[in-house]
């Protein structure tokens, strides 16, 4: 039970610095959404670096916890479809939620990187799992 009350800590913990990532920092006013898929990913494969890192192993990034920790909270969470789904809704949200405060860049290439990435969370929590059983309905003894 305990375990359950951490990582559902750290899935609240998660998600507040998410929208706080994806929602409140690094606003940039008027500029315009991109909605051709592998536009963005393409601009910044050719420019290469750092920009490219940032934006998209950042992106990647940001959703591997939610890959992670989703199927950690319950046992009945622990699919694949499931996550790729779930982070897929919730990268269109924020990009909704982007465009329609227009204080971000909404971008669909997002939304593909970001489900890509809670995919390998879960991907990760699977190997996780086999070195370390995570099976929320057994409890220790008391």
């Amino acid at each position: 039970m305990l375990r359950r009350w951490i990582v559902a800590a750290l899935f609240g913990a998660y998600l507040l610095a998410l929208l706080d990532l994806t929602l409140v920092r690094f606003p940039q006013p008027g500029a315009l959404p991109n909605w051709v898929p592998f536009k963005t990913i393409a601009y910044y494969a050719h420019l290469g670096g750092l920009p490219m890192w940032r934006n998209v192993a950042g992106n990647l990034i940001a959703f591997v916890p939610l890959g992670f920790l989703v199927p950690a909270l319950r046992r009945d969470w622990r699919s694949l479809i499931l996550v790729a789904a779930l982070s897929f809704a919730a990268s269109v949200l924020i990009e909704l939620i982007q465009y329609l405060s227009a204080q971000r860049v909404a971008d669909v290439d997002d939304v593909f990187l970001n489900t890509l990435g809670g995919i390998l969370g879960y991907v990760a929590f699977l190997i996780a799992a086999r070195v370390w059983p995570v099976d929320a309905s057994v409890e220790p003894a008391t």
